[in-house]
């Protein structure tokens, strides 16, 4: 049988064959090194076992030789053996009943290894809840917190009132632990909404982070404690900050309720609480432009910033926060992109010459958010000294040709990038011109020598614009398919995504995508599959093997190759 392009047809593989065939060993090499390598060996075999996720229980009889491992004199390798029974999800379930030794252990180590296993396993491993909850009163604060977070994990609401009594704890980390767990259970647990919001004037940050983040999930709640929420917009801790930005983000128009309270933060002396509230005024969107963007543009003078986390960046001991959160200045022209305020566009314009840098990427990026003609003043910056700037200006022009079509003068300026002595810059400019459409498809040659570049980014960027470049990039598509055997599984995805918006020159490597359907990384098979159910024809000599990913661990992949195969049947049906 013949199969796209004429090359044989590629038999249909067990899942436990292909990840053996992939990771390279037999099936029963790794219950080998289990049973009789040395500590160090065995912890290295369930390194790669943990690697292989649900995919792990393929491997024949290795659940069972993990399992035996639960036992080991070594502490190190009991952990790697819960971790990886844990990891394998409802497989790993199936051999639950193992890990019940270990929540009576009297080391609180293997306490907490056991525990979280059963969470990392999820709903899969419910018939142990009452075991688990038992861990609620346990002597050790680490513990029990381990035990709260396994049981929301693990959805398991007919325990919520038990989590629920541990916000009441002596120990900030298991108060935590509650309050995650509940936020974990869902709607079931928003009737514990007061007892969370009295967490938010907790002493712990790592506490307050916990609760602001409830509150995410459940938005209704949310409107019902604005006050105390939008104080935490001046929280001396950056986490908790951007936490309650995230809830005006997952709320968007249903915040506008609490903008007028954090509009009030405006107008502080702190940099960091200006910063704050613009980027929560923001979150909420367009609905917030007409009440809110005036008060926020004149932030966009404001270029003070907070520097009381300099000496710790100093020092090494904390990474530099996002200017966004920092300097009221960057806040501001985010918050009117994401605003889509029009009306500030020329004020913005007019940052982008700003002596900061990171006001200056602020501005590029608030420009290409709004959209409007804004070409040519960002195209100047695409000289601009500072990297940062330059990425940030192709950004803002490939976002700009999204709305309003590309401009010749503005492509050539960009691909003038693809020379830049930074690869973020390089990375920028192929996103942009991927952006731009069949205009490109004169610059195909630059964009296949960056194929090949040094730095990742860059070649899973080339492979994404070449798709672009119509069909003159097309002609290209041998080269993205090489791509497909790199190490970098981000590069692999890209190339498997490009070949199936390539048309029939792309879908002609449809034999070749189809034996990624058998790759241990699960990114790759959901890659494989869904570029399959977008090659019609080319792809149905395939079906055989997607049909074997229906039985695969991930229920991820499991779904894509369902609607893989649906698509393909139901085209043919059509037909």
């Amino acid at each position: 049988n013949g199969g796209a392009g004429g090359r044989e047809l590629l038999p249909a593989r067990s899942p436990a064959m292909a990840v053996a065939a992939i990771v390279g060993v037999g099936e029963g090499s790794y219950a080998e090194v289990l049973r009789g390598g040395s500590p160090l060996d065995r912890d290295r075999a369930l390194v790669e076992i943990r690697k292989l996720g649900e995919n792990g229980a393929a491997l024949g009889g290795i659940a069972s030789e993990v399992v035996a491992l639960l036992n080991d004199p070594d502490d190190k390798v009991v952990r790697g053996a819960s971790e990886a029974l844990g990891l394998m999800g409802a497989a790993g379930a199936d051999f639950a009943d193992a890990l019940i030794p270990l929540l009576s252990s009297g080391e609180e180590g293997k306490r907490c290894y056991g525990v979280g296993a059963f969470g990392m396993m999820g709903p899969a491993a419910c018939r142990h809840g009452g075991d688990v909850a038992k861990l609620l009163s346990d002597s050790s604060a680490s513990v029990r917190a381990a035990a709260a977070v396994a049981l929301g994990k693990m959805g398991l609401a007919d325990e919520a009132e038990g989590i629920a009594r541990c916000m009441s704890d002596s120990s900030p980390v298991v108060v935590q632990g509650a309050i995650t767990a509940l936020a974990l259970l869902g709607p079931g647990a928003g009737k514990y909404s007061g007892d969370v919001a009295r967490r938010l004037s907790d002493p712990s940050k790592e506490v307050k982070a916990s609760a602001v983040l409830y509150f995410a999930k459940f938005q209704d709640e949310a409107l019902a404690h604005t006050e105390p929420l939008c104080r935490l917009l001046g929280d001396i801790n950056v986490v908790v900050r951007h936490r309650v930005v995230k809830v005006f983000e997952a709320l968007k128009d249903k915040a506008l309720p609490m903008a007028p309270q954090a509009a009030k933060l405006l107008s502080h002396s702190d940099p960091h609480c200006k910063a704050a509230a613009a980027l929560a005024l923001g979150g909420i969107g367009p609905a917030a432009a007409e009440a809110h963007a005036s008060a926020v543009a004149a932030l966009l003078r404001d270029s003070s910033e907070d520097l009381s986390q300099v000496p710790f960046c100093v020092a090494g001991i904390e990474t530099r926060h996002p200017s966004v959160l920092t300097v009221p200045a960057c806040a501001a022209a985010s918050a009117l992109g994401s605003m889509k305020d029009a009306s500030s566009g020329p004020e913005l314009v007019q940052l982008l010459g700003s002596g900061s840098a990171d006001v200056r990427v602020a501005a590029a990026t608030a420009l290409g958010d709004i959209g409007g003609r804004f070409e040519d003043a960002l195209a100047e910056r695409i000289a601009d000294p500072c990297p940062l700037v330059r990425s940030a200006a192709c950004g803002a022009l490939g976002k700009l040709a999204t709305k309003a079509g590309p401009e010749t003068t503005v492509i050539g300026k960009v691909v003038a990038c693809l020379e830049d002595a930074n690869p973020n810059v390089r990375a920028a400019a192929l996103d942009a011109l991927g952006c731009m459409g069949e205009d490109i498809a004169e610059y195909s040659d630059q964009i296949h020598d960056l194929l090949a570049d040094r730095s990742v980014a860059v070649r899973v960027s080339a492979a994404k614009a070449m798709a672009a470049a119509g069909a003159k990039g097309a002609c290209y598509a041998s080269s993205i398919c090489r791509l497909m055997y790199d190490d970098a599984v981000v590069l692999r995805c890209a190339a498997i995504q490009t070949l199936a918006n390539m048309g029939e020159r792309g879908a002609s490597f449809a034999d070749e995508v189809a034996e990624m359907v058998y790759d241990k990384d699960a990114r790759v098979r959901l890659a494989a599959l869904r570029a399959l159910a977008n090659m019609g024809d080319a792809a149905k000599p395939f079906l055989h093997m997607i049909e074997v990913a229906k039985d695969d661990y991930s229920a991820e992949v499991r779904e894509a190759a369902e609607a893989a195969v649906s698509a393909l049947t139901i085209n043919a049906i059509a037909e």
